[in-house]
């Protein structure tokens, strides 16, 4: 199926009053023939035709929405404008993707398992949130979620409408299931670097990354309020020591994916690395989301194509500071209400860097170091640990 001509010419304008989820892009003004292009903008390349009846000559891009809206057409404009989400998801499913680039690894642990992957039916401008544990994958999620809605009260409930594909512990039909029943825009989650899953052109990917020493110090108060049922079957044993240098040690260590060991982080970054630059995959940096969460908002909503009124964006993007996300953590922590934790509002401890200070002895400190330059260069640790602050 043959793109629309793409030579700058006219002008783009909404076909449907659904907040950016279809728009038309007719190049060639003068419009003469049966067919037309709607194009889903995330994913330009891939479009949806639908035949038209008769023959139009417009000035405007609007002029010939305006009459698809009063044609024949196999797919009723009007239809669309008035139920978005019966096209959505009637048809979301069913654009023609480009394929993907598969997946060169297999990641498996103890409750993660990157195969599931196999079962995702994607759909044009799906989001992918692929990140290291705890490096704001709930946050950005949370982002998503208040941009996607446009509404500041949304309940995220992220770990049931924005699942983690590679968890194994929930049941994988149901986990489509309730995927293919959304009728909005999706996204999802994995902990896998971007070698552990399909890239698909058409979907947008979100990765994001932390000083590695306070992902540390996070994934241990975060086992700590789990409930221990769960953490003590799936987490090393040192993570629960009084003593944060007993995990610390296999922190350096270990090669532990589930559990974020020093290697695997680097490893999931220098992934997302040799896949840049891409224009479906944007970097995030913790630090950097903490010093200008406005911007962050920017960033993720020029990436995905989602437009929002600026008092509307003000809005959102009170909603998704560190202490709103807190004091709700009923509507964004994962598995909130669900006996997941010992406490839901504890998911948000702190939000903060520089967790090892007057914890870390100079001797693990420099063992860190000594880890560090076998594993990164100078210039890849600098943006890992401090992001975009590094370069200036």
């Amino acid at each position: 199926m043959p793109d629309c001509p793409n030579d700058g010419s006219g002008s783009i304008n909404d076909i449907f009053s659904c907040e950016n989820y279809f728009r038309v892009a007719p190049q060639t003004l003068d419009f003469s023939g049966e067919i037309y292009d709607f194009r889903y903008v995330p994913g330009a390349a891939t479009t949806l035709r639908v035949h038209v009846s008769g023959t139009f000559a417009s000035t405007s891009a609007k002029d010939i929405a305006n009459d698809l809206m009063l044609s024949q057409i196999q797919l009723h404009a009007a239809r669309i404008r008035a139920s978005l989400s019966t096209i959505w998801k009637r048809w979301g499913a069913q654009f023609m993707l480009k394929a993907p680039r598969p997946a060169s690894k297999k990641y498996l642990g103890k409750f993660s398992d990157a195969g599931r992957w196999d079962a995702f039916m994607p759909r044009v401008g799906d989001i992918v949130v692929a990140t290291p544990p705890k490096s704001g994958t709930t946050w950005t999620q949370s982002i998503l979620a208040l941009l996607i809605s446009g509404d500041p009260e949304i309940d995220a409930e992220t770990s049931m409408k924005s699942p983690w594909i590679d968890f194994n512990v929930r049941e994988l039909s149901e986990v489509m299931a309730r995927l293919e029943a959304q009728d909005h825009r999706r996204q999802v989650k994995t902990h896998n670097p971007l070698d552990g899953i399909p890239l698909w052109p058409d979907l947008r990917y979100i990765t994001v990354y932390r000083h590695p020493i306070d992902v540390y110090f996070s994934f241990r108060k975060h086992a700590w309020n789990q409930n221990e049922a769960i953490s003590r079957e799936f987490f090393p044993d040192e993570y629960f020591s009084e003593d944060p240098s007993d995990g610390f040690r296999v922190f350096l260590e270990g090669d532990y994916v589930e559990a974020a060991s020093l290697k695997s982080i680097v490893d999931h970054y220098r992934c997302t690395l040799d896949q840049e630059p891409s224009e479906n995959i944007i970097r995030l940096h913790y630090a950097d989301m903490l010093r200008d969460l406005s911007g962050t908002f920017e960033k993720i909503a020029v990436h995905t194509g989602i437009a929002t009124p600026p008092d509307v964006m003000v809005k959102l993007v009170e909603a998704a500071t560190f202490d709103n996300m807190k004091a709700n953590a009923h509507r964004f922590a994962p598995s909130a209400g669900q006996g997941n934790w010992k406490n839901d509002a504890e998911f948000f401890h702190s939000a903060s860097s520089n967790k090892w200070v007057g914890k870390l002895s100079e001797v693990e400190l420099s063992a860190y170091d000594a880890r560090m330059s076998d594993l990164a260069t100078p210039e890849e640790r600098c943006w890992l640990e401090f992001g975009s602050v590094a370069g200036e």
